[in-house]
């Protein structure tokens, strides 16, 4: 039997994986979190200076200063992470093979490839993290961005934590985000959620800030960890129910500012604007799929989704009881086309009187206008409602004779599933 250890591995790449993980010909060690090489628990990787040297310029310049200890060997120590991430890290610089069992450790690794300048290991990481961004671990992604300056992956991130506010902010990693950032979340006009729901989130934010900070969850200190992100809450927004069931109680607000949100509620329409709250915006976001976010001349599927989704709120604001709630909801959307007549209404008062139709279990989502002047009109309606496109259609037609010339389907998406 041949004693090369090389003849099993028919690659480059297999063979410097090899080494790498036996240390064959290693005269670099890197110690882990900096800890006495002399203890019994010392973590230890083994390397090589040329394939050190060769990926990375900091190590390049590291190796230059660091004498040669005993035995021939220099020694790295690297601070702040786990051994198995510096594993994972240096590997690649091996094998340009990127292991990572989970977002976290994807995002400990992008913070060794930043230190170290591994250029395209950066490019790995962030491609990786963009593909795993789900509501379990969008803002310590974004954080994560932040951090490192990826533009990219943190623009996606943001968009992604706008688009599944409410789902996002029931995840335990929401706390991860810093004061500064969960401030750029909470300014962002477009959020998908509820303002109470909104609140609450921030508050469960806060209270984590306590316990990190190890001082009492008090409303003194709540205020005080939350600084400016608590003036972004919209409170004229909420309703009057959920701001005196949910809000007052907790004592986070200054009596000034009950009494200002509360006169707000108080005041008739067309005089709230005359008693504006001095610190709280009383302008309504915009929420998920409203007309600034749905472009219905897109009819791919994406945009079906967010179509119903923005309409199916309703299922929970029409409801009494919104814990008996469905959590999801199948739903079909559709986008009508409509060519109206000459000298009828305007299309915008068409499209507010077509949204008064009722019948069919409907929930009229959007509206916008073509670039050759035909109205477009949406809705979502759940699957185990009895109804039939054709059916609305001609409840259109037949319902405004002076003004629809034809309307007819332009796009439509049956089983969709909806998270509410």
């Amino acid at each position: 039997m041949s004693s090369d250890w090389r003849l099993p591995f028919a690659t480059g790449r297999e063979q410097f994986h090899y080494v790498f993980h036996n240390g064959t010909f290693s005269d670099v060690n890197l110690v882990i979190d900096g800890v006495d090489i002399s203890a019994v628990d010392k973590q230890v990787i083994p390397s090589h200076s040329l394939v050190l040297k060769v990926r990375s310029s900091v190590f390049e310049k590291l190796l230059e200063k660091i004498p040669i200890g005993s035995g021939g060997r220099r020694e790295i120590t690297i601070q702040g992470f786990e051994a198995s991430e510096v594993k994972k890290f240096i590997q690649f610089l091996y094998t340009d093979e990127l292991e990572t069992g989970s977002p976290h450790e994807a995002q400990k690794i992008l913070h060794l490839a930043k230190k170290y300048k591994v250029h395209g290991l950066v490019s790995r990481c962030t491609a990786y993290l963009l593909s795993t961004l789900s509501p379990k671990c969008a803002t310590s992604i974004f954080q994560a961005a932040k951090d490192h300056n990826e533009i990219e992956l943190e623009g996606k991130a943001l968009q992604f934590i706008i688009n599944n506010a409410t789902e996002v902010l029931e995840e335990d990693d929401f706390s991860s985000l810093s004061q500064i950032n969960l401030c750029e979340v909470l300014d962002k006009n477009e959020l998908d959620i509820n303002e109470i729901d909104l609140f609450l989130g921030i508050l469960k934010w806060a209270r984590k800030e306590c316990t990190r900070y190890k001082i009492q969850d008090t409303p003194k200190h709540i205020r005080l960890v939350l600084k400016e992100a608590l003036n972004l809450i919209r409170f004229p927004t909420m309703t009057k129910e959920d701001f005196a069931e949910k809000v007052v109680p907790t004592g986070v607000l200054s009596e000034r500012e009950v009494t200002e949100v509360n006169r707000y509620f108080d005041a008739t329409p067309e005089n709230r604007q005359f008693v504006v709250p001095s610190t709280f915006s009383s302008k309504p976001r915009i929420g998920f799929g409203q007309e600034e976010w749905l472009d219905l001349t897109k009819t791919d599927e994406q945009n079906h989704k967010l179509l119903a989704k923005f309409a199916l709120k309703k299922v929970r604001s029409n409801s009494g009881n919104t814990a008996t709630n469905p959590k999801s909801v199948r739903v079909s959307s559709v986008i009508v086309e409509i060519e109206t007549k000459p000298d009828s209404m305007t299309l915008d008062k068409l499209q507010d009187e077509i949204f008064k139709i009722t019948k069919y279990g409907l929930y009229w989502g959007a509206g916008s206008v073509t670039p050759e002047n035909k109205l477009l009109v949406s809705f979502a309606a759940e699957e185990n409602r009895s109804y039939g496109v054709g059916s609305v259609i001609e409840e259109i037609q037949d319902g405004f004779p002076d003004q629809v010339k034809l309307a007819y389907v332009k796009s439509y998406k049956d089983d969709i599933t909806i998270h509410l």
